[in-house]
């Protein structure tokens, strides 16, 4: 189940023949601003950048160590990387 409790519009065609389902739950959602605070946040971390372009932005993150470091939100998210 995901953890984020998301809503997305599909057709029954797809979900009944096995095509598509929720895109949160197989990671084929991009990350967002708002994802990669959230991501921090249950990491009782810190999202530090201010401007966000696109998944593939370079942003900083602080763990709750006081570690710093740069990575963009799809590879926190999707290969679950974070501080070394």
């Amino acid at each position: 189940m995901s953890e984020w409790n998301e809503e997305w519009n599909a057709h029954f065609h797809n979900i009944k023949n096995g095509r598509k389902w929720c895109p949160y739950c197989i990671d084929n959602k991009s990350c967002t601003l708002e994802d990669s605070k959230r991501i921090a946040h249950i990491k009782n971390s810190k999202h530090l950048s201010k401007k966000y372009v696109n998944t593939g932005s370079v942003l900083l993150w602080r763990c709750n160590e006081s570690h710093e470091w740069n990575a963009n939100p799809n590879s926190v998210k999707d290969k679950n990387t974070w501080c070394q």
